[in-house]
């Protein structure tokens, strides 16, 4: 016998068991509890209608149905193939959380070198990978509201990011022209000018890009500071070559997202510009 694994989308809700049997117009057996939980569960793919929902209904206990389905969110109004990218999304980054969280332990760190390294940069890809979804997601015309990854015991939420109104910089400059002081002074504006190229890449990405890497344990408990891909930096390079870098580090595997430690690292290394600008314009001040 042939072993298979399926994936299909579904719609469900929490319903006990009793409950179930009383929407269906059943007895509930005697030799079953009502007040066992679990879902009703709608099949959208097929199959005949058997209640007044538009697919076929049946009843799920709730361990099984949080072992075997992964929740994708809000994707009303979505093509059918949009639904199944943001369901692809999901179940990956539900498999990148469980291998993050595999680097940070004992039975990571007992297998052969190579292995490990190959585990990093299937990380890494998988990383990747994630944020091409992601992209063609907020390209869709209806952006799902939240993600929301579950294995029976573990929930991550993925929310879709926003943009801040405004960063407290702006706010700070908004202030500054609202009370009439214009002498010659550093601004937002002129930092971002200022920048003429920025990268971004984890620590896993530099321990496989290196030829050669080290590592130096201090004691057991070292070995859970090894999630390499929750420590992002950021390289920027100003107009007159010079570099200012910042960094970003996520203490749980289950709250990193690529996007929000790439904008935390870029504001951290925007910071170590205000200085060295306020420095620049200074001294120009005191040579006229």
């Amino acid at each position: 016998m042939k072993t298979y694994i399926g994936t299909k989308l579904i719609n469900a809700k929490p319903m006990r068991r009793d409950d179930y049997n009383f929407f269906r117009g059943w007895t509930l057996p005697a030799d079953e509890n009502g007040a066992d939980e679990g879902y009703l569960v709608e099949y959208t793919d097929g199959g005949k209608p058997n209640t007044t929902y538009a697919g076929y209904v049946s009843w799920s206990p709730k361990a099984q149905f949080d072992a075997a389905y992964l929740e994708i969110g809000d994707v009303a109004g979505m093509a059918a193939h949009e639904q199944r990218v943001v369901a692809e999304k999901a179940e990956l980054d539900a498999k990148r959380t469980k291998l993050t969280a595999f680097y940070s332990t004992a039975r990571f760190h007992e297998l052969p070198e190579s292995e490990q390294s190959r585990l990093l940069k299937q990380g890494v890809a998988m990383r990747t990978y994630s944020e091409i979804l992601g992209a063609r997601i907020a390209c869709f015309a209806v952006e799902p509201k939240m993600v929301l990854v579950s294995d029976g015991n573990t929930e991550v939420g993925t929310v879709a990011l926003r943009e801040v109104e405004r960063t407290a910089d702006q706010t700070i400059e908004q202030e500054i022209v609202a009370k009439g002081l214009t002498a010659p002074r550093v601004t937002p504006a002129d930092i971002e000018a200022n920048i003429a190229c920025e990268h971004y890449f984890t620590a896993a990405d530099g321990v496989i890009g290196a030829k050669k890497c080290v590592f130096k344990f201090h004691g057991k408990q070292s070995r859970a500071a090894l999630t390499f891909e929750l420590l992002t930096f950021c390289v920027l390079t100003l107009r007159n070559g010079f570099t200012v870098t910042g960094e970003s580090a996520c203490a749980s595997p289950e709250n990193f997202d690529a996007e929000i430690g790439r904008k935390v690292a870029r504001a951290n290394a925007i910071e170590k510009i205000w200085p060295l600008m306020g420095y620049q314009l200074r001294e120009q001040l005191h040579q006229a």
